[in-house]
Formats: structure tokens, sequence, C-alpha cells
């Protein structure tokens, strides 16, 4: 069982350590929270690994984690942005030759290696044995999709703004689909459409 006493350094005890150290390899807070070997299950595990996320320790802790990582792998955001920037912006005239052809590797510079996801070369042979001889050379180049690359730009910036309505007419709360359906079922049930007069159907005549 982990140990209960609180790192003085960190404020968090060995299991709320854990807890935040198994958030940061993949972000899911209640995958975490089972991991580092709580009991929890369900709605309760879900609210329990929520409270310990947003505990102000396990939160600096995990924020000193991320800027330790982001510096040692000399992560920064005008980076992040530079390398999007190559992908959506990127012109395959800068890879391609006057003849069509793909320029060599070497001659790419940072802008055009940046947008380039893969790149495959086929060697085409006629004949056999000592008669075997090349005949052609086909390469096949795949770029990043550059539509995502302009979304998350265009996020960046603050460009797409996405509006939510929380009332519905004249400041009423938003009916759903399924309640109005309800609503019409009630109001056919109530009405008065059957066979004949209402005073006779109400006798059961």
């Amino acid at each position: 069982m982990p140990r209960t006493t609180t790192d003085p350094a960190t404020g968090l005890s060995e299991q709320q350590r854990l807890f935040a150290d198994e958030y940061a390899a993949d972000f899911n807070a209640v995958a975490a929270y089972r991991r580092a070997g709580y009991k929890g299950k369900g709605r309760a595990a879900d609210a329990a690994a929520s409270r310990l996320l947003n505990l102000p320790s396990v939160r600096a802790y995990l924020a000193a984690r991320m800027d330790r990582i982001s510096a040692k792998l000399e992560l920064s955001t005008e980076k992040v942005l530079t390398e999007l920037q190559r992908v959506a912006f990127f012109d395959p005239r800068r890879v391609l030759s006057g003849d069509g052809g793909i320029k060599p590797v070497e001659q790419w510079d940072d802008h055009s290696a940046a947008a380039v996801m893969s790149l495959e070369v086929f060697e085409e042979f006629a004949g056999k044995g000592e008669d075997r001889v090349q005949i052609g050379l086909t390469k096949k180049l795949k770029l990043h999709p550059k539509v995502p690359a302009l979304e998350r730009l265009g996020q960046h910036l603050g460009l797409f703004k996405t509006k939510v309505e929380v009332t519905g007419k004249d400041g009423k709360p938003v009916q759903h689909e399924h309640e109005v359906v309800a609503a019409l079922i009630d109001q056919v049930e109530g009405a008065d459409t059957g066979i004949g007069t209402a005073r006779g159907r109400g006798k059961g005549e």
C-alpha cells in the first residue's frame, strides 16, 4: 500500500504523486486514478479523479513537471506554431524541380522537410539474372494535411467563434427533441379526436 506521508517539497502523498505522474503520461484522469492504486469505481472514480486533479498541490506539481519536460525537449509555443505554419502554408513547388520531378532530399530546406509526411522510392527493373537492368524510378511524396494545421492556427488566433445557445425562445429553457415529442404525444392523448360526440365518448357510448 502507498504511504500516506506527505512530501514537504511537493505537498503530495506518495499516492497523489503517483496519480500526477500517471496523468502526465496520457492526460486521462480516471485511468491515472486507477493506475495509482485508488479503489473508487464508476462515478465515484470520476469524481475522485477530478478532485485530485484540481488540488492546488497536484496542479503545481504537474506544471513544474511539464516545464521540466519542455525545457529538456526545448519545446516552446513559438516552435509549435512555426511547425504548424510550415505545414499550413507550404507550397509543393518548393520540392519540385523544373521538369516536375522531386528534388533530392538534401536540397530541401527546413520549411519543406517539416511539411513532408513521407517519401517512398520504388525502383523498377526489367529482365532476369545478369540481364536485369533498372528501367525506372518512381517517387511518391505525401504531405501533411494543410487544413488541420490551418484550423489549429486559426484557433490560436481566435479566428473561429462558436456560438452556444443556452436558452430557448423568449429566454425559456432549450427544449430538446425528445421533450418536444413527449409534449406532442401528451397533447394528442388529451385531445378530443374520437368518433362521435365528445359527451357520448365520455360516457363510453
